[in-house]
């Protein structure tokens, strides 16, 4: 077998055991019933599900040619539609970020000493690609954890933007600080799911700077909003001799429902699930205790998770290992 596909079908074997121990979670919790037993509102979260437990196919077992999400962590959402750029003009939050920009590009230059730098370095060539993470795997980062320099303007920005998918659970929104040194280049990649779409916000741009997603191409603007889709195949040059500096901000998907994001936001929120998916973001097991805490904190008063969640309180798998184990 080819080394390049051995390593494929390693890794595919892999992320279908992670998928299971997440449904056996949820199956443990109550969580799985309550879904099941919903009305027609949650019909693509039972198949979410059942792609999940492995008893549905997942779309990237048929060769999609669109997506091309073989990197994806989690299966495909069903039913959404997925364009490389969206018109900002659709988006109530696109002028609330607009606004904000210079707060945002001073706060960025000011606070860039708690940067650290991507912790996915194979994925870059050339120069560095520095992070300034405002929350962590769906939660709202606290203000001890900046090393003094706290990003105020971009803390509260956070709780005013309607669709926010970064402080309510979801173990793969992004919320962050981005400075990509001059003559970086990230090849083409994807994100891990489908279940959000990205803003960029230009913050410092200078020329020879531009991002391609699918077969479209386009070039950021300070103080303006790039509206994209991760999920599919992207890559990025800073071919400029600056950095350039954008700030990401990732919304839910806007064809899932209300329903449908209260549901997901409860189940890949609870607190053993996100645990569970931590390692596929190369979080170091020190964080990840430490970030643990916090998701456990959040818990306790959040009425969606709780009413999601009929025996979060004793979660019991039925093999008698803990649930909150981090998958290999």
């Amino acid at each position: 077998m080819d080394i390049d596909v051995k390593l494929h079908v390693n890794v595919e074997l892999a992320t279908r055991e992670v998928w299971k121990k997440v449904a056996d979670v949820m199956k443990a919790g109550g969580f799985w019933d309550l879904i099941m037993k919903s009305g027609p509102e949650l019909d693509r979260v039972k198949t979410y599900l059942n792609i999940l437990d492995g008893t549905e196919e997942d779309v990237r077992s048929k060769n999609d040619p669109y997506t091309q999400a073989r990197s994806w962590i989690m299966p495909i959402f069903p039913g959404l539609q997925h364009y490389p750029f969206r018109d900002p003009k659709d988006y109530e939050w696109v002028p609330m970020l607009e606004s904000k920009w210079e707060a945002l590009r001073e706060e960025g230059l000011k606070v860039n000493g708690f940067f650290t730098p991507s912790a996915v370095e194979s994925l870059h060539q050339g120069g560095r690609w520095m992070q300034g993470n405002i929350s962590a795997f769906g939660s709202k980062l606290p203000e001890e954890a900046f090393q003094g320099l706290v990003p105020k303007v971009a803390l509260d920005l956070g709780d005013e933007l309607p669709g926010f998918a970064c402080y309510n659970g979801h173990p793969f929104g992004h919320y962050l600080y981005s400075v990509m040194e001059p003559g970086i280049h990230l090849p083409a990649h994807t994100s891990s799911d489908n279940l959000k779409i990205r803003a960029h916000l230009g913050l410092i741009i200078p020329e020879n700077c531009r991002i391609k997603v699918g077969h479209e191409e386009r070039n950021w603007e300070e103080g303006k909003v790039l509206v994209l889709e991760d999920s599919l195949l992207h890559e990025v040059w800073n071919d400029s001799d600056s950095e350039r500096m954008v700030l990401i901000v990732d919304f839910w998907h806007p064809d899932l429902t209300r329903v449908e994001v209260d549901a997901l936001s409860a189940g890949l929120g609870k607190w053993e699930i996100r645990r569970l998916l931590a390692p596929a973001r190369n979080i170091p097991q020190e964080m990840v205790n430490g970030l643990t805490r916090l998701f456990k904190w959040e818990e306790k008063d959040d009425p969606t998770v709780r009413g999601y969640w009929p025996d979060h309180a004793e979660i019991q798998m039925a093999d008698g290992s803990a649930p909150d184990q981090p998958a290999s």
